[in-house]
């Protein structure tokens, strides 16, 4: 069992992003967003951030995503 957090910080332009997929040792993991869904805020920084859970077999389980905007 571990859980291990990190954060990315976004400053958007016109057009914004945010990560969509990732993978953890070429293994892609599918993202569990915090209500559901998420989006980038144009013009505003985004902060996105992530839980990824690894279970007793060493597999990691679950990761987490939310994402914070600030003016």
């Amino acid at each position: 069992n571990r859980v291990i957090t990190t954060s990315i910080v976004i400053n958007q332009g016109a057009t914004p992003y945010i990560p969509h997929a990732l993978q953890i040792n070429s293994v892609t993991q599918t993202i569990k967003w915090s209500g559901g869904t998420a989006s980038g805020n144009a013009n505003q920084v985004d902060i996105v951030g992530f839980t990824f859970i690894r279970d007793d077999a060493g597999n990691w389980a679950q990761v987490l995503g939310q994402i914070n905007t600030f003016d």
